[in-house]
């Protein structure tokens, strides 16, 4: 599959624009930088390993399982995400494409400050997307192949991303147009579920 057809969701394209590969991991939409994207293929019967394409090795990582996340299972819609940079390379299975979307520079935000741990490695910031967001992966952190977390340390950066606050009413967070509701059960969930 290459990566054609998109969409733009800023109003207006004169300014600096990133475009980015939208990405399905469980229900987080994910956003990479589409210049690091080397091929996307079928999930097929990739369980690990490495998978070759054009010479070059790209070691499969479990992406899902090191965010925390529930893992890819194998449908018509899950596929091998190939991506380089620099002289790193890597493959990780996402549960779906959304496809290819343009995206003013100025609309993709820092994580807020509440965002404290692991998740700072993870992703670069957001950006909004459809009903949501999109987070953009740190693609040097995913092909440099770190250490999936620990449940303690998921669980640890879910408490830094929603501290709980005894209040009626759950404190809401503007970042960059999206609106982020603070979790007041954060220590119990994990953190793409907040």
């Amino acid at each position: 599959m290459s990566l054609h057809g998109h969409k733009t969701v800023a109003a207006t394209v004169s300014g600096s624009v990133s475009r980015f590969l939208i990405v399905r991991l469980a229900t987080v939409d994910m956003a990479l930088p589409s210049g690091l994207v080397r091929s996307i293929l079928p999930l097929g019967d990739v369980d690990g390993g490495e998978v070759t394409l054009v010479d070059e090795s790209y070691p499969v990582t479990d992406l899902a399982g090191r965010l925390g996340l529930p893992h890819v299972m194998k449908s018509t819609q899950a596929r091998l995400i190939l991506c380089s940079m620099g002289g790193r390379r890597g493959a990780f299975p996402v549960d779906s494409v959304a496809g290819l979307v343009d995206v003013q520079r100025s609309q993709v935000v820092p994580l807020a400050r509440q965002f404290r741990g692991q998740e700072r490695q993870w992703f670069q910031g957001l950006f909004p997307f459809e009903e949501t967001g999109a987070l953009v992966v740190n693609v040097d952190w995913v092909v440099k192949g770190a250490d999936r977390p620990s449940p303690a340390r998921v669980e640890q950066s879910a408490a830094a991303v929603a501290p709980s606050r005894p209040q009626d009413k759950p404190r809401v967070i503007d970042v960059g147009g999206i609106q982020l509701e603070e979790a007041t059960d954060a220590e119990n969930a994990p953190w793409a579920a907040i």
